[in-house]
């Protein structure tokens, strides 16, 4: 933008300030290049962790829309449920694929940790009343043992933790 000084006889002795060069949009130093080139390395490097994590946890989305597609009122809702965690623990340790019973439960709650769960919270009455219920015909969980069994896998879900390390051998399981 060019300045010009007026013509008019009203404006002649008015005295003209000057302007200032219009302030430029990109930087002309290069230390603030190099600011930018770091932000958006920083920002590329949280995208890719996020899009990783987001990959690796997908199988929990997928989990939990099957597990609250399960009705309560279903007479196979134990056996579904079953293989449903049991499903997702052999993705997650394919070694526990051979766990069954008491083991099975231990395998869940050693996923969980001790901060989001208390501990053996499978291994109480519940989920050895759910075990037995997958053996025989005689024991029956009711509608309220069914919701707090699908409570406690719905939270396992949320919260559990893939293992670093090969789990240390508690029992014979």
């Amino acid at each position: 933008m060019i300045h010009t000084l007026p013509s008019t006889y009203i404006l002649r002795d008015i005295i003209d300030i000057d302007v200032f060069e219009p302030v430029r949009w990109v930087p002309q130093t290069i230390g603030w290049q190099v600011v930018a080139l770091f932000g958006l390395i920083f920002l590329l490097i949280n995208l890719f962790i996020t899009v990783r994590k987001f990959w690796s946890n997908r199988y929990r989305n997928e989990a939990r829309q099957a597990l609250q597609q399960l009705e309560i009122d279903d007479p196979r809702f134990e056996y579904r449920l079953f293989c449903l965690m049991k499903i997702v623990v052999t993705y997650i340790d394919p070694k526990s694929a051979k766990l069954d019973g008491e083991c099975f439960l231990q395998r869940l709650d050693s996923l969980i940790g001790r901060k989001h769960a208390p501990p053996h919270q499978f291994q109480m009455e519940v989920g050895t009343r759910w075990l037995q219920a997958l053996v025989t015909r005689q024991v029956v969980l009711s509608r309220d043992e069914k919701a707090r069994l699908r409570a406690m896998c719905s939270h396992w879900l949320s919260y559990h933790t893939a293992p670093i390390a090969p789990p240390k051998v508690v029992s014979s399981c």
